[in-house]
């Protein structure tokens, strides 16, 4: 294994023991997954030759529980301080790679509804975006899905590419 972070690491076959300058973590890896306890590790990444640590916040989405037809959704951002995020709305799910992008891109880019702008303000303190879901009883059953890319945030395996956050669905639901 290779582990990148500003951290030590003792290796132990497929166990890392993993220390920050403020507490220990122990990282298992079996098959590319893993699992991490620590109160300042939070993103941990993994490959079959490759385990990458992170005490930075990596980007994400996440959602509020609205699904009923008018309620009012939020978009949660989690993203770096002054960051800008291009979040996609598109109504297919998809499985891409592209050139310069870490990750994979999970909606359909020839499916969009909208892109739209959001700021990242540190971690820990989400950038929101509060939209209704469609009113109309026959649109119960509409499912769309939404990723964020952010062209000024590296990746954590390639720093010369841009970062995804992981996606999110919407659906609405009676």
């Amino acid at each position: 294994w290779v582990a990148r972070s500003t951290g030590a690491a003792q290796f132990h076959g497929s166990s890392v023991d993993w220390r920050t300058s403020s507490s220990p973590a122990q990282l298992t890896a079996a098959d590319s997954q893993i699992a991490y306890g620590a109160a300042n590790l939070v993103s941990v990444s993994a490959t079959s030759s490759q385990l990458t640590a992170s005490t930075a916040a990596a980007p994400m989405l996440s959602l509020g529980r609205a699904s009923a037809p008018g309620e009012l959704q939020t978009l949660a951002l989690y993203a770096p301080l002054g960051h800008v995020a291009l979040v996609g709305l598109a109504r297919r799910a998809a499985n891409n790679t592209f050139p310069g992008v870490e990750g994979t891109v999970w909606i359909d880019p020839s499916a969009l509804y909208a892109i739209v702008p959001l700021v990242g303000r540190g971690e820990g303190t989400p950038a929101q975006l509060s939209f209704p879901l469609p009113a109309h009883p026959q649109m119960v059953g509409w499912t769309c899905w939404l990723q964020a890319l952010l062209p000024t945030v590296p990746g954590a395996l390639d720093p010369s590419s841009m970062s995804v956050t992981n996606p999110v669905a919407v659906c609405v639901r009676s």
